[in-house]
């Protein structure tokens, strides 16, 4: 008896479950029936006053195929209790079609010469017009809804085929509106290990279907879309369309709801994200957005610009650096790595520097020099070293002064005392022809020089060291030099490394000093950091970071986007390979921070050549899910982006684009085929097919209009 009651119990239980899939189909939503059924496509038949009661079937619209009566009862476990997820795709003809084609062929002759269409009755009986409204509708199969897992442990699943089909069965065919495609629309299926906070989705729009939409009622088919934020966490996320599509609003509503994840966890939810601004609509008020990105909070977004904007965003930070670096002090000389904190700006400046003398045509033979001549302290330190380095130190700060660079007020003179020693004076004084270094002779031996004068000694020590023989300076340097070399304690090294020597032979041509002065706009004397591990320590903290490049040449934008995404890669590698453990709890290690990265106009920075991974571009691309970087890249050409960095994208939004070949490239991932023509057809802004890592088949939506509702 008890075992009957148990039973009795599961089975109440088990019906109660199949209950649920048939109270998500009304008999008001049947379309028609199932003709045929494989594990791929279906044919149905359908009517038109049921295709008009349930507000028309469009091209890709959900249908469900079942043989579950409505209001019923089934037991969950059984065979055809379940849903079978259709996708309209197409026409299909039917058996009688010869037979239809007359009859309508005939109807409408005879309506020819009368101003009644073929359809009213003065030209067809009622019999035959019923046979006319008979058609065939092709589908493909998405998937099946059943539950599963048995006594206490029934819930809902979603399989992407079907386990079996039945040639002699029918079924009906339903439209789901309302709630039931609420469910459709919004089923997640988590994949891998999901993060901590998943599990609450957001809404980013509504359903639709097509671009000629019948106007329904909101509680049937205006159904809110809504996706799973964390998706976009350590993925990659692709939005495709044409220029006025709504890539940059879509941008907006997915970083507006990264951001709120943190309502939910205020630690566990600080997902940092890093916006290039290219056309500075997210980081500047406009019309469009009310307000912009900008405005969602004042604590947590921070923006970043070449140029400041006092009245708009008067906490601009901008994204330039003290090419200078800092004023070393006596203590800091005997510290190399103190040497090494107080001028890295310096060094990174040099780093731009070289990398736009590359750019130069034909690049000649002295930028060549100045861009190996390393500016960096050298790893054997000591008091000689010292001396050497300030000394070139204090040349390639002239070159920055000549080339109009601002100087700090902390290095109002360069300081030069003890760093050309009366030997060396001393020769330039018996050379054969001591008039050519008289400015030298009278500037290097000061305790401090203007930097105007240190520049123009420059000249007359590079005659004095590179010029001559052989390039071999001038025969008082070269006897000067050997006795150097071989002096007592000595280190054999010759006076002039190469380091000096790029800087001098630099200063003999002027064209070098003309490139350097297109780089101006980039110094600012009173910065103290690098905005670019700036930039990236915000980002660790959880913030949103805005980058404006709306203003600044094409160069300058690529390099300091560049410098940015190489101190977030080397960031996240450090913290993976070399990782902290968490004190509070277990001693477990801690994993990277989350930062997520938007990227516009992809096919300019992560092109389809790049296979050797040489960009931080392709290799954030690549690799970055690795070490906790999310990419969000956004581009007209899908073509143009690297196939494997395509194969591994999660996240898809595709908005209209107007190339069949961009459609065809698609057409290799997922159901993109299936929406093919109509990704080509329709341009309207905002509308996308979507597809995000937790769900199991594609979903057309309307895009929200992103408003950032600033107070008052």
């Amino acid at each position: 008896m008890l075992d009957r009651e148990i039973q009795d119990f599961h089975d109440e239980q088990e019906a109660s479950y199949g209950s649920r899939l048939a109270a998500s189909i009304k008999e008001e939503e049947v379309v028609g029936e199932l003709l045929s059924l494989d594990y791929d496509e279906a044919r149905i038949l359908v009517h038109d006053e049921a295709r008009q009661r349930v507000g028309g079937v469009p091209m890709g619209c959900f249908l469900v195929a079942t043989r579950i009566e409505p209001n019923s009862r089934p037991l969950a476990g059984k065979e055809d209790t379940s849903l079978i997820l259709l996708r309209v795709i197409g026409h299909t003809q039917l058996p009688d079609r010869t037979a239809t084609e007359n009859w309508r062929y005939d109807a409408a002759t005879r309506a020819m010469d009368y101003p009644e269409t073929y359809d009213s009755e003065e030209h067809i009986d009622q019999w035959t017009l019923n046979q006319l409204r008979r058609a065939g509708l092709l589908c493909r199969v998405l998937g099946t809804f059943r539950y599963s897992g048995g006594p206490d442990e029934w819930q809902l699943t979603f399989g992407a085929d079907v386990s079996n089909f039945y040639s002699g069965q029918g079924m009906k065919i339903y439209k789901p509106m309302g709630g039931a495609l609420k469910q459709v629309i919004n089923f997640s299926k988590p994949t891998g290990k999901p993060h901590p906070l998943a599990g609450q989705q957001v809404p980013v729009g509504r359903v639709r279907y097509a671009a000629t939409e019948i106007q329904v009622s909101e509680e049937r088919e205006n159904v809110s879309v809504e996706i799973e934020p964390t998706d976009m966490i350590a993925r990659r996320t692709a939005l495709f369309g044409m220029s006025r599509s709504g890539k940059s609003n879509t941008i907006k509503v997915l970083a507006s709801a990264i951001f709120k994840i943190r309502e939910r966890d205020p630690e566990k939810g600080r997902v940092g994200q890093l916006i290039f601004d290219m056309n500075g609509e997210y980081c500047n008020d406009n019309t469009q957005d009310e307000g912009c990105l900008r405005n969602i909070s004042s604590e947590d977004v921070v923006t970043y610009g070449m140029f400041e904007n006092p009245e708009n965003d008067p906490s601009r930070r901008l994204i330039k650096l003290n090419f200078y670096g800092d004023k070393l002090t006596s203590a800091d000389l005997d510290d190399r790595e103190a040497v090494q904190t107080a001028l890295t700006p310096l060094i990174t400046g040099k780093e731009i520097i070289n990398d736009h003398l590359r750019g130069t045509s034909g690049l000649p033979q002295y930028m060549s020099s100045f861009i190996e001549a390393s500016i960096a302290p050298p790893t054997q330190w000591n008091r000689g070293a010292s001396v050497r380095y300030r000394r070139n130190l204090a040349l390639y700060r002239s070159i920055l002064y000549r080339a109009g660079f601002e100087v700090p007020d902390e290095l109002g003179n360069a300081d030069i005392k003890w760093l050309f020693s009366k030997e060396f004076i001393q020769a330039m004084v018996e050379a054969k022809d001591p008039g050519k270094y008289t400015k030298a002779v009278s500037v290097l031996g000061k305790e401090t020089a203007t930097w105007t004068e240190l520049y123009d000694a420059m000249s007359e020590l590079q005659e004095f060291i590179t010029g001559g023989s052989r390039n071999n300076g001038d025969e008082a340097y070269r006897n000067f030099n050997t006795g150097y070399e071989n002096r007592s304690g000595g280190s054999g090294e010759s006076y002039a490394d190469s380091t000096m020597r790029g800087l001098l032979l630099f200063v003999k041509w002027g064209g070098g000093i003309t490139r350097i002065r297109e780089l101006q706009e980039k110094h600012n004397p009173g910065v103290a950091t690098d905005y670019a591990d700036e930039i990236t320590e915000e980002l660790t903290r959880g913030k949103l970071v805005i980058v404006d490049q709306s203003v600044g040449s094409p160069r300058e934008i690529q390099q300091a986007s560049e410098r940015i995404m190489w101190s977030i890669f080397q960031n996240q590698v450090r913290a993976f390979t070399n990782p902290k453990r968490d004190s509070k709890e277990d001693g477990g290690i801690i994993p990277p921070k989350d930062i997520i990265v938007y990227v516009e106009e992809a096919h300019t920075l992560i092109p389809a050549q790049d296979r050797e991974l040489e960009t931080v571009w392709a290799r954030t691309a690549k690799e970055g899910s690795k070490f906790r970087i999310g990419l969000v890249y956004s581009t007209q050409e899908p073509s143009s982006i690297l196939s494997n960095i395509l194969k591994n994208t999660d996240n898809w939004f595709v908005a209209h684009l107007n190339s069949r070949e961009e459609t065809r490239k698609l057409n290799d991932y997922y159901d993109f085929e299936d929406f093919a023509s109509q990704i080509i057809r329709v341009p309207d802004t905002g509308y996308v097919r979507m597809r995000c890592l937790s769900n199991p088949y594609m979903v057309p939506v309307q895009i929200d209009e992103f408003k950032a509702n600033v107070p008052g």
